[in-house]
């Protein structure tokens, strides 16, 4: 059994950020996530569900947000074991 999910969220940043913690000035956010759930059933138990995910941020307007770049690719992996 699998499954499939997807998350495109906007995020507007007004406030004055902190000097070197967040983009160097109020910019607007996006992200695109898309993941799956992979529940394989091994002599007719599910033992575990294996979930990876791939998310992609968007720092609007220009502004260099992620180490000097506008965007940033992310990659996850979750192991969840059934006890």
């Amino acid at each position: 059994m699998s499954a499939r999910t997807r998350r495109a969220p906007f995020f507007l940043n007004t406030m004055k950020p902190e000097p070197l913690i967040f983009a160097p000035r109020a910019t607007d956010y996006s992200e695109f996530t898309i993941g799956a759930t992979y529940k394989p059933v091994i002599a007719g138990t599910q033992l575990f569900m294996l979930r990876p995910e791939f998310r992609f941020d968007d720092a609007l307007n220009g502004v260099k947000a992620y180490n000097g770049s506008t965007n940033q690719f992310t990659f996850g992996l979750d192991l969840v074991v059934k006890i």
